[in-house]
């Protein structure tokens, strides 16, 4: 089951990235990534391809998701809703439009001050009437990670706790169960193709 759902996974990020390389290299990544953080494999996939979806490999992978898993932390959320609203907020920044409603839900959640959200506010309006220049992909994280820079390293501390090693310890685990049962699907398969073509025999 555990090797049958990264299987499923990795298409779908083959569906997102293009090619099935892209595809495998970016679920190798997160599975080396979870090992070193509180987070599971799962987890991290799902945040990593809703931030995929809104502003591409800058946020999805490396420092990006870094970022939003050490806010993560800092905010005791689950990664994927702190990866809708940052993912949300690091869109708005690159197309010029506002991300009114995630920018309050991330002060909410303690991520960010009411000077960082008026800020935010600020600059969409000004982007929208043209005053402002919609920033590159570059330039969005480096705005993000100085607004979240009291965050940075949350992971690793958290990693550091009881239940972040035993995150750690099951994410080894479902690894391992990953490693077996690859090679017992690839027999599985043949066995239900084999079964999916005689049962509609019987049916006559």
């Amino acid at each position: 089951k555990k090797a049958a759902s990264v299987e499923s996974l990795t298409m779908q990020f083959e569906t997102l990235l293009g090619s099935v390389t892209a595809a495998k290299k970016r679920m190798a990544e997160l599975q080396k990534f979870a090992k070193k953080t509180p987070f599971e494999v799962s987890e991290l996939t799902r945040a990593s391809k809703l931030l995929e979806t809104m502003g591409g490999s800058v946020i999805s992978t490396g420092d990006g998701l870094r970022m939003v898993g050490d806010a993560a932390s800092v905010a005791g959320q689950p990664i994927e809703e702190v990866a809708l609203h940052i993912g949300r907020l690091f869109g708005a920044l690159t197309s010029g439009t506002s991300a009114g409603e995630s920018v309050a839900r991330l002060q909410e959640l303690g991520l960010m001050t009411g000077t960082a959200k008026r800020g935010f506010e600020n600059l969409a309006a000004s982007q929208k009437k043209g005053e402002s220049a919609v920033l590159s992909q570059d330039e969005a994280l480096k705005m993000l990670q100085q607004t979240f820079a009291k965050t940075e390293g949350a992971m690793d501390r958290l990693s550091a706790t009881t239940e972040g090693k035993l995150s750690n310890m099951k994410d080894s685990i479902d690894q391992l169960q990953v490693a077996f049962g690859t090679g017992f699907n690839d027999g599985l398969k043949v066995a239900l193709d084999a079964a999916n073509k005689f049962l509609p025999e019987l049916e006559k």
